[in-house]
């Protein structure tokens, strides 16, 4: 289910509530994992994820739907994370990090 449709749902309900993304991270013997040793997934990339937050931030009021993106793995993935490839990474990262808090991005 998209996002989109997540906080379609929460406004038509009259809920509150907060998504949680955890895209970062590929969970040992997990049937993500071996797709991902098969290269049927791919792990989400920083850039990417920092650019979906930022389209997204026009579309919806996060005061009430709040949005948090799993930033680490708690020992869970043996390594298969997605982690920063350069210094622009690294402030994307930040700032994702940031946006947790906030929910401004």
């Amino acid at each position: 289910m998209s996002i989109e449709k997540i906080f379609e749902l929460y406004k038509k309900n009259n809920q509150r509530g907060r998504i949680a993304l955890f895209p970062v991270f590929i969970p040992k013997c997990d049937e993500l994992e071996e797709a991902y040793h098969k290269g049927l997934y791919k792990l989400a990339k920083i850039n990417d994820l920092y650019l979906f937050l930022k389209r997204i931030n026009k579309l919806f009021d996060f005061n009430n739907y709040h949005l948090f993106v799993g930033l680490d793995d708690e020992g869970l993935s043996d390594g298969l994370m997605t982690s920063p490839k350069n210094n622009m990474e690294n402030k994307m990262l930040l700032e994702i990090k940031k946006f947790n808090l906030s929910q401004k991005i």
